[in-house]
């Protein structure tokens, strides 16, 4: 589903079946499975007749366009049932933008509906710092970049909800090297 936009129409990869115990990999989802170019943006939503079944993803960049070294982050699949329903807050712990480090959040809606996320940024002593709203279209993802950046240099976290009746969301934090790019994915808790 490509960031930023309505995702009514998802494209749909091709059947995959595997037997009990069996996995799958791929090199470029993006571009194996749904013929994208390389610097296409989005999620994966995965559909499976299986509770028992599990995923994960990679992203990752070649450094300087070499092919002998990448660096990236996991992220972990989630089950609907570990979404953000309305009412509830998360919190992302380990926020921090400085000369060394920046700090980004990234979400993705499950409402068929526009969704307003709301953000607010805590520094570590627990004050808040401003609230912030990333409304998400239908079936939408995005991510906001450098978020703690009018505060920094910051230690802090952010707690991320919704008041949407019926909406579901998750998102994630992402702690970046400046100089190296290297990120860390820092899930909600």
């Amino acid at each position: 589903m490509p960031r930023g936009e309505r995702n009514w129409e998802w494209r749909w990869s091709g059947l995959q079946t595997l037997g009990p115990g069996v996995g799958i990999r791929f090199d470029d989802v993006l571009a194996d499975v749904f013929d994208l170019e390389p610097d296409a943006f989005g999620s994966l939503v995965i559909e499976a007749s299986s509770e028992d079944v599990l995923a994960m993803g990679r992203i990752f960049t070649s450094m300087d366009g070499k092919a002998s070294g990448t660096y990236g982050q996991a992220v972990p699949a989630e089950r609907i049932g570990d979404f953000v329903a309305a009412g509830e807050r998360r919190r992302i712990l380990f926020g921090t933008e400085n000369a060394e480090m920046r700090f980004n959040v990234g979400c993705q809606s499950t409402y068929e509906w526009d969704e307003a996320i709301h953000i607010e940024l805590f520094d570590a002593a627990g004050n808040s710092l401003e609230t912030r709203t990333m409304t998400l279209p239908p079936w939408g993802n995005d991510q906001l970049n450098r978020i703690f950046g009018a505060h920094r240099p910051i230690i802090g976290a952010v707690d991320v909800w919704t008041e949407h009746f019926g909406g579901m969301f998750t998102c994630y934090g992402s702690v970046l090297d400046n100089q190296t790019n290297d990120p860390t994915t820092i899930p909600p808790q």
